[in-house]
């Protein structure tokens, strides 16, 4: 496309008329072949599989005016690094900051006080962890948390059901009084992100911006509040969360203090180190989304490492989801890497056999 000329003619044109003249032009492009589609050849892909850092997309230009060339940076880093930074989310700052403060006030507590929302005390998993309860592929992890899920979306067959112990009410903290209803507002603005996110990506695929809504309207949404507590250099119990890779869709992660934790594996086995952005969330893929674009977007291998000896680091990712009984299946005709059945997946029947294995309750009973 000749952004040249449209820079030239849009500037002779009216504000009105401006997005008809750049529509024109752009069907003059090599996107007007293949309609939104502007993801990478597999030559592309090749040339690309190992990176040293994480690109960082500032959304708002698409968010305003549905400007494409995100979505051709979104497509990227999610076929070739599988993790990327958004800027300009729309997210209100102050209350990013606000659920990061509150969070780290409910961790201050005494541990007599955090475990009157024990998981312990629910049947459907929700709740607070202490160190070393939560477990990933069997190995304890080092951070204390609370799991918080969608109290909606559950078909009524399944809520009665024993066999799918997943459906309840979540556990809130009672202190400080504001924690609930500042974390509702903030699952609202994460769920319009997340929407938003994905109608990028289903242009990219190739798809009607809103072909992913009728899968996740409801989205049975799953929230980590995180602590992870300092240790000694001198000690091995610094893997806060052990190697691993997402089961869901797409992951948000809100850490915007200072301190770094989270590491991203590349092709050659390096840890990249996604250093905390200021006005930034970190974005990456799951299982079910790379299974859904038939492999084409990457979930990528990442852990969190506890770097202080002093200071405590607080890490909320909100994980944006299908609806629990949405069928997943791949949208694209060439697959490869495929995690799961081709003939499709629930999304119910996958959130619920991970969920129930994440936890090591041996040393509590």
């Amino acid at each position: 496309m000749n952004w040249g000329r449209f820079r030239s003619v849009v500037s002779s044109n009216t504000k009105q008329g401006t997005f008809r003249v750049y529509r024109s032009l752009l069907n003059q492009s090599s996107l007007s072949r293949y309609p939104h589609r502007c993801y990478a050849t597999k030559a592309d892909k090749n040339e690309a599989k190992t990176f040293s850092n994480i690109p960082v997309i500032d959304v708002k230009p698409f968010f305003e005016r549905s400007d494409y060339s995100i979505i051709r940076q979104v497509d990227d880093a999610c076929r070739n690094v599988g993790f990327f930074y958004i800027k300009g989310h729309g997210v209100p700052l102050e209350l990013c900051h606000k659920v990061i403060d509150l969070a780290e006030g409910f961790f201050a507590q005494p541990v007599e006080e955090k475990e009157k929302i024990s998981i312990l005390n629910s049947k459907c998993y929700r709740g607070y962890q202490v160190v070393g309860q939560n477990i990933t592929e069997g190995k304890r992890d080092w951070h204390e948390a609370i799991d918080l899920y969608s109290e909606e979306g559950i078909p009524e067959d399944y809520r009665h059901d024993p066999s799918k112990p997943i459906h309840g009410r979540n556990l809130w903290p009672q202190h400080p009084p504001e924690f609930k209803e500042t974390f509702d507002l903030y699952v609202s603005e994460l769920r319009k992100l997340g929407t938003k996110l994905m109608q990028i990506m289903a242009l990219a695929l190739g798809k009607e911006r809103h072909f992913f809504e009728p899968y996740t309207n409801n989205s049975y949404w799953v929230m980590r509040i995180i602590s992870y507590p300092p240790v000694p250099h001198t000690e091995d119990t610094n893997i806060g969360v052990g190697p691993h890779t997402d089961y869901g869709c797409l992951t948000m992660v809100n850490q915007t203090k200072a301190l770094y934790g989270l590491e991203v594996q590349n092709v050659k086995g390096d840890w990249i180190i996604a250093e905390p952005i200021p006005e930034t969330f970190v974005i990456n893929i799951g299982d079910m989304l790379s299974h859904w674009t038939g492999g084409q977007y990457k979930s990528t291998l990442h852990r969190v490492r506890s770097n202080s000896s002093s200071t405590p680091r607080t890490s909320i990712p909100f994980f944006f989801e299908p609806n629990y009984d949405a069928l997943i299946k791949p949208i694209l005709a060439h697959t490869e890497n495929l995690k799961f059945p081709k003939d499709g997946i629930y999304f119910g029947d996958h959130l619920r056999n991970k969920v129930t294995t994440n936890f090591d309750f041996k040393k509590y009973d």
